[in-house]
Formats: C-alpha cells, structure tokens, sequence
C-alpha cells in the first residue's frame, strides 16, 4: 500500500460515542420487564388508536427515565410501539428537549 493511501485505510472514530446499552440501565432486568410488556400488549398502541393493527417491537417509557429514573422499569410507564412509532416518539421528545434547553416551552 503507498504511504499516500494510509489514511485511507485508518480506523475511524466510532460516530455515536454512548455508553453501552447496559450502562444506560437497558440490561438484563430491562429486557425481563421489556418482554412481559411485549407479551401482554403485542401490538402497536399507537396503531391501534388510529384503527391499524401493527406488531410492536420496541418498547416506550411514556415518562422518560431521565426525569423519572423511579419508573424506569414500571410497567404502567411502558408502551408497546412498532419501530415507526417509537422513532417518531423519540424523535418529538428529543425536539422538545431541545426547546426546553433553549429556553422554550413545551406545550
């Protein structure tokens, strides 16, 4: 390999630098309380208020675990989502954090 294609072939920085997902608190008890949720609402909650019958494959907290770290694994804090769902989720409440942040107020 020339010397000039070196940096072509370095290793790259990982992109999303987090902790783990079992540091974050998702281990082994979260993926217990995560499946008995799966297992007693299969489907997609959101779907369902919109008359669409969708199988849920993630698992919501409704009050996030960053403010309320006491129901991180409450059941009745957890809502079964299908993938489009959750990301919309997480996406809509990652904008108002960041209004929040700037000042804004969350309606």
């Amino acid at each position: 390999m020339p010397p000039n294609d070196i940096a072509l072939y370095a290793p790259r920085p990982p992109q999303d630098i987090r902790p783990s997902a079992a540091k974050r608190g998702y281990g082994r008890t979260w993926n217990k309380v995560r499946v008995v949720k799966l297992a007693g609402t299969p489907l997609c909650e959101e779907c369902l208020k919109a008359g669409i019958v969708k199988q849920a494959e993630e698992v919501h907290h409704i009050k996030p675990v960053a403010e309320f770290p006491e129901l991180r694994l409450a059941i009745d804090n957890l809502q079964s989502l299908c993938r489009v769902c959750h990301n919309k989720k997480t996406a809509e409440e990652k904008r108002n954090r960041k209004k929040e942040g700037e000042g804004g107020v969350n309606p």
